[in-house]
Formats: C-alpha cells, structure tokens, sequence
C-alpha cells in the first residue's frame, strides 16, 4: 500500500497492514514494528537501524536498555550494566571504574600512573612482574630486591643483609655465599645461629647457639642445663651432658670422670684408638701415650705403646709392648717402672747402681683406722750373677716377717726360707698346714699330735671327715702304721700296719673287716672277709640296673666258674649252679643234696609241708588260691552237693606252670552229711579233663570226720591242655 499527497492525519484505529507487512501496527497494546508482525516493545526494528549519511546517531544523549552488537566510535560519559565484549582497538575514557569481580584478559598496559590503591586484596592469577625491587610504604631504605638475573635479595637500612643467589646458595652478610648456607660477620666479630623454644625462653641467654668466636674459634653452646647430642642414623651416638662430660655409647653415669666410651650389648666394650701414622713403625717407635700432668703440662707419669722388635706385618704380626713410667721424689721426667713385652712377659724395673740393679719389690701399702699404714710385699732378690728368688712378706706389727718363698731352684716354701723339694709346708705345733674351700665348706692339710691327713671341714658346726697318717701306738716314732678315714668327726675305716681294712673297727681281724658293733664271736683264722654286727641285721645287699644280674660267683685254678648263688634279672629267678652236687647241711651233718644229673637226696628227718586252714565252708563253687600252699583244711563241714573247686593262684597256673610240669593239691575238709561232696575242679575257671580214681566222680561224701580230695594237675602243652588225676578219700 502507497500514501500520496495526504491532507490530514491518517488514521490507524482499526489497524494497518497484513500479514507478512513490512510495518506492523498493535493498537491494544500501543506497539509499533517495523520488519516484524509481533512486536514486543514500543517500538521494535528487526535485526538493525541503518542510518545513511553520518557515521552515527547524534542526536541521541542516553541509552537505556540492553545494546547488543557492535559499537565504532568513541563513547563518552557513564556506562552502566553489562558489557557483552568490546574488540578493536576503542579509547575508553573512565572516570571511575567499578566492578565486584573485573576480569583482564591479555597484557593491561597502563601509562603515566603515579600509585595504584587498593583498598583490599590485589590478587594476579599469573605472574607479577616487578622491574627492581619491593619497598616499604614510608621506609624506602627497606626492600625485597632482585638485583640481576636468578638472584633475591633483602635489605634493610640500606644494606643488603641476605641473598640466596642463582646457584640456589643462601648468604647472610655476604653477597658471595660460598656454601648452600653462608653466614658473615664483620672482622673478629662473633657470629652466631641462634636456636630456642617456648620451653628453653627466647633470650640471648637461652637455647642453644651455633658461633665463629670473636678469637676465630668454633663454637657450639648449650645454654641450657641439658645435655648436647650427637646422632648418626636416627640414633645417637655421643653426648656431652650438663656437667660437661663426654659420653659415647650411653646417655648417663655415676662415676664422676670427664669421659665415659660404652661399647654396645653385642658389641666387643667400650673402647679407644691411639694410632701412630705410619704402616710399618720401626723397632722401638712408639705408637701413642697417654700422659697425666698438673696444669702445666709437665709429663708426671705416662703409659706408652711401642714396637718389641719381631716382624711388623700390618694386620698379622705386630710384636709390641706396654711401657709405665713415673716421677720420683726429687726427679723432674718420668722413669719406666714396669713393662709388659710383646711375649706377654710382666717386667718389674729395680733400683738401678751403675750397671747393678738391686732388688725389685712390689710394695702393697694399707691403712688401718688409726691411718698407720699395715704393709705387704713381694721381693725379687738377687742371689747370684744370675740366679734370684722370690720372697713374699706380710706384717703382724709393723716390720716385714716371711711368709712364703720360692727359690732359685725353683723350690717352693711356706713356714721355710730354705725348701729343699718343690713344696714344703711348716708349722709350729698342731693345727692346719693348708687350706682351701668356699664359703663355709673347706679342705685342709692339717697336722694333729702324732698324725697328718687331709680333713674336709663344716665351719658352720665343725663337722669334718677326711683321712688321716698316724701313729696310732703313739710311740713318738716317725713310723706311721696306720691310715684312717673319719666322717663327721668320727672314724669310719683303717687300715692297719697289716695290711687289713676295718670299716667301723679299729682293730680288723682279717684283711676286710665289715663291723656295726661287736657280735662278741671268735675270728676264723681262715676268712679273709668279716661281717660282724651287734644287732640281729646283718645283710649283704646287691643293688644293680634292672638290666644286670647280681650275685655270687666261685672260682679256682680250673675255672672261672665254679660255683654260682645269682638274681637272674631276666626271669626274676634265684639260681644256685655248681659243677657238681649241691650240699646243704646242719649241724656239720648233710641233710638234703641235689646231684649233678637233677636228683633230690633227702637225709633222715621230718618232712614238713604247710597247712592253710580255712573256717568258711565249702559249697557249690570255691577259690583255692596256690600263693596260699598246696595242702587246705577247711573245719568248717562241706556245704552242698555237687561242688566245684576253682584253683587259682596270682600268677595264674599257666604261668607258674610250663609245659610238663605239675603240682598236686590236697584238700581236707569236714563233713557231717553224705549228701555233701566235692566231684570237679576248674583250673582259673577253665574246666579240664579230669580222671578220677575209680573211673567216676564221687556221687556222695562221708558222713562224719573228713573226707580228702587230692588232684595232680599236669600242664601238657603251652595251649594249655590240663591232665588232672583226682582221687577221694570218705573220712567213714
């Protein structure tokens, strides 16, 4: 649609335009668009607003609402809100700029800018470059520099007072460190690193100090009353503690001394190397001393090392000895006194005349309580060119007497200053020679009147046993007859000037004399061995492993064997062996013989076997225990019919009995009725075969008296089979 040559205002109440129309008017909501069919403000133009012929909209003094797009030109005054991007390169001109969170992206270059101030914070998100230094607001003389390339430094005053330079060392009062961490003074000034804690307080005075002295000497100071550590791996190794002490390998001690070298539970002890540096000393080079001197310095005494001559093979053969040496009264240096040599050798050095020297004394000097001193010595005495002895003295006063001598023979004595044999012990009177022991038990060479032993002594009650050599006829000859053997103070053997041994007699009879007190018999001029008591034991007892046999044996000239009494172990038997017959006799006069082919002979004489008697009846079925005897006699009258007899023994019958062997049984007991009658036996409830006499077993007992059983039992097998033979006997 086209408007020309109007005359009066148009009118658009009902609406103007179509769809798709390039002007668009919304009546209902007062809107007008321009290139679109749906405006949405008062006035919306599509996408853009072109205006030809200038270079931009000049007649426009504000803006509001959101501007999207580009902007050209310059833009002058307040802007407020959100700005989506500016690119080129625009002047902005800013009176204030004002943001929470303003963010640069790129280089921000500012010229002509005398102070940035910040209020807050200023936080870079990379780096800050900084052309010399940081100072301080108001104190200029004070500042953080980086004075050339990869190096820091800070200053104060003025000066330059630490750097850390581009080797990554650190300096303090140098601007050249030398090490990792270099600190300066000025000339024989002290210089310290000074260390303390909250507990140690933060003075001058506390802590501990780490300094170059003001004389150029080192310093380490704990100023603290604590000890001062030294560690190697983790652990530590030395301290020197609070009262100045040097302490290696323990962190305390109670001995009063200026070190203490403590060597490790599995280790070889404390310990200290003096070295000589060189590989192969020469023969009599020393290899280090150990001097002791007042506080000038003056050697008073020492203890040295040198070479002993030999071959010096380091590590292998290193020949050396132990020089000590004092001062005498009067005398200025020290003079060896003894040496140990490379061969072990103990060396005493005596007082020396010219070429002579005379004795050599080890002298032990003690104090009693009035402070006089009680002496002892051991003197080395010259008895020839080459030839000497050693003397040993005690006091009892106060002057040397001796006590023990050894001399150049080698001779040894004691209570003699003149032993003739290698051991001479003297005393005057009775009593003890020597003595050794412990505690309160003792060993002592003793000599009592006529006699001379060896005795072992309780001191706690005087108990002794020993030996003694004596006279016992104290004839005051020098002939000593006997030997005897005491315990606990009494004598227990001897053995005579005969040769004869008595063992609690002092007067054997024979060569062995066994007495508990006197029987009051005669001797026998032909036994050798006696065993005599007053009391009615008198045993010889065999005690051996349960292993061995035990017993007694007889031999001659024909044989070891003759005749043997033995406990055989093995079959827990008593054996009795002869070469020929076995005697036993009474009275002088044979009464039994067991011949050599296994016969009895028994002599005129009763014959008595044992009887057990029973009162308990007899009935139905009974034990009979052999330990008890072969022969029975029950007082009681039978009881029953038909009864049964069980024999038995502990043992039991197959074992007391072996293949072939038998024992009878007897068996007498009353009766007083015929209805009451024994007719088997069962052998440890076992029941044999058995034969009776007659060819049947009893049907009935006697009627009064006694009635007898008898059974012979004979194993004849190890099965076992039982032959039983049995018999009864009516008492009427």
């Amino acid at each position: 649609m086209a408007i020309t040559n109007a005359s009066r205002v148009a009118d658009f109440g009902s609406g103007i335009g179509t769809e798709g129309a390039v002007l668009q008017v919304d009546n209902t909501n007062n809107r007008l668009g321009i290139g679109t069919t749906n405006p949405q403000a008062m006035l919306q133009v599509g996408t853009a607003v072109t205006v030809h012929g200038n270079s931009g909209i000049v007649s426009a003094t504000t803006f509001t609402g959101a501007l999207t797009g580009d902007v050209t030109g310059d833009v002058t005054g307040n802007a407020s809100g959100t700005a989506g991007g500016l690119s080129g390169t625009p002047n902005i001109t800013i009176n204030n700029l004002v943001g929470v969170a303003a963010t640069f992206s790129g280089v921000v270059t500012y010229e002509d800018v005398t102070n940035i101030d910040s209020v807050g914070i200023i936080t870079a998100q990379s780096d800050v470059s900084i052309a010399d230094k940081i100072i301080h607001t108001g104190d200029t003389n004070t500042a953080i520099r980086f004075p050339s390339a990869d190096t820091f430094t800070v200053e104060t005053d003025g000066s330059e007072r630490l750097r850390i330079d581009s080797t990554g060392k650190f300096g303090i009062g140098t601007a050249s460190p030398a090490r990792n961490l270099h600190i300066n003074g000025t000339d024989s000034d002290t210089v310290q690193v000074h260390l303390t804690n909250s507990t140690t307080g933060g003075t001058s005075n506390d802590g501990f100090s780490l300094a170059l002295g003001s004389d150029e000497s080192g310093i380490l100071n704990m100023r603290e009353a604590n000890p001062m550590r030294f560690l190697t791996s983790d652990t530590e190794a030395m301290r020197i503690d609070s009262s100045g002490r040097l302490l290696a390998g323990t962190t305390s001690s109670s001995i009063a001394t200026r070190a203490v070298f403590q060597g490790s539970a599995g280790g070889t002890g404390g310990s200290i190397l003096i070295a000589r540096d060189q590989a192969t000393p020469g023969d009599g080079s020393a290899l280090g001393s150990i001097f002791f001197t007042a506080s000038n310095h003056s050697q008073a005494a020492r203890i040295s090392s040198a070479r002993d001559g030999g071959t010096w093979t380091a590590g292998s053969s290193q020949p050396s000895r132990l020089e000590f040496s004092t001062t005498a009264d009067g005398a200025s240096s020290p003079t060896e006194r003894m040496r140990i040599d490379s061969s072990g050798q103990l060396i005493l050095s005596g007082t020396r005349s010219g070429n002579s020297v005379t004795d050599s004394i080890i002298n032990f000097n003690i104090l009693n309580s009035n402070g006089d001193q009680k002496k002892a010595e051991i003197k080395a005495v010259k008895t020839g060119d080459v030839s000497s002895e050693l003397i040993f003295s005690t006091t009892a006063t106060h002057s040397f007497a001796e006590r023990m001598r050894i001399n150049s023979s080698g001779n040894l004595g004691i209570g003699t200053d003149s032993p003739g044999c290698k051991l001479e012990v003297y005393r005057t009177g009775s009593g003890t020679c020597t003595k050794f022991g412990k505690d309160s038990i003792h060993g002592e060479f003793t000599v009592d009147g006529e006699r001379v032993g060896f005795i072992g002594n309780r001191s706690s009650d005087n108990k002794k046993s020993g030996f003694y050599i004596e006279n016992p006829a104290n004839t005051g000859t020098s002939n000593f007859e006997a030997l005897t053997f005491r315990t606990v103070n009494d004598e227990r053997m001897r053995i005579d000037s005969s040769g004869n041994v008595g063992v609690g007699t002092i007067t054997p009879e024979d060569l062995l004399h066994l007495q508990s007190g006197s029987s009051g018999a005669s001797s026998v001029g032909a036994a050798q061995l006696v065993l005599e008591s007053s009391g009615s034991a008198n045993w010889v007892h065999f005690k051996n492993p349960n292993t061995q046999n035990a017993g007694l044996m007889w031999s001659d000239a024909d044989a070891t064997e003759k005749a043997v009494i033995m406990y055989n172990h093995n079959t827990d038997d008593m054996e009795i062996k002869a070469d020929d017959d076995i005697y036993v006799k009474t009275a002088d006069t044979e009464r039994m013989r067991i011949t050599s082919n296994a016969g009895i002979l028994l002599s005129n004489g009763i014959l008595v076997e044992h009887c057990k008697i029973v009162s308990t009846a007899w009935s139905t079925t009974n034990d009979i225990s052999l330990d008890d005897g072969n022969v029975f006699l029950n007082t009681a009258n039978l009881a029953g019919t038909n009864n049964t007899i069980d024999i038995t023994s502990s043992n039991g019958l197959n074992v007391d009995l072996a293949a072939g062997d038998m024992t009878s049984v007897t068996l007498i007991t009353a009766v007083n009725a015929t209805t009451a009658f024994i007719n088997s036996i069962t052998i440890a409830a076992a029941t044999p075969t058995i034969s009776w006499v007659g060819g049947s077993a009893p049907t009935d007992g006697g009627g009064s008296g006694y009635d007898v059983y008898t059974f012979t039992i004979i194993k004849e097998d190890a099965t076992p089979t039982w032959v039983v033979i049995a018999n009864q006997v009516k008492g009427s």
